[in-house]
C-alpha cells in the first residue's frame, strides 16, 4: 500500500485540481510494474476568519477635512488561503456612516 499525502497547504482558490502519476514495480527477476494517474480535487473549507492587523485602529485627523481625505488603511488576513486579494471590506457599525466615511471594498481604503 503506498500512502500519499500532502507535502503544504492546498488552497482551493488558487489550485483546485491536481493530476499526477503512480508507478510501482516489483522487486522479481524480470521486474514487472503498473502505473496509474491519480486526480484530487480540493474542496473550499472556509474554516477560517479573516483577522484584522491590528485589531484595533486608532487615528486622529484634523477638522474641516476635504472629501476624499487619506484617514486610514485597514489590513486583513485569511488562513484559508494565501490570496488576501479574495477578502471584501465594508463599514459595518457606527453612528456617522455613511455621512462622513467610506471605504473601498477590496483594498480596505
Amino acid at each position: 500500500t503506498g500512502i500519499i499525502t500532502t507535502s503544504g497547504p492546498l488552497c482551493e482558490r488558487l489550485h483546485a485540481q491536481y493530476s499526477f502519476g503512480v508507478a510501482v514495480h516489483d522487486l522479481g527477476t524480470p521486474q514487472r510494474s503498473d502505473a496509474t494517474t491519480v486526480s484530487v480535487t480540493v474542496n473550499n473549507v472556509n474554516a477560517f476568519s479573516p483577522v484584522f492587523s491590528p485589531a484595533t485602529y486608532n487615528v486622529s485627523v484634523e477638522e474641516n477635512l476635504r472629501r476624499d481625505t487619506f484617514v486610514v488603511r485597514v489590513n486583513a488576513t485569511d488562513a484559508d488561503c494565501e490570496d488576501t486579494n479574495l477578502l471584501q471590506y465594508a463599514i459595518q457599525s457606527g453612528d456617522v456612516f455613511p455621512f462622513y466615511f467610506r471605504i473601498d471594498a477590496a483594498t480596505g481604503i
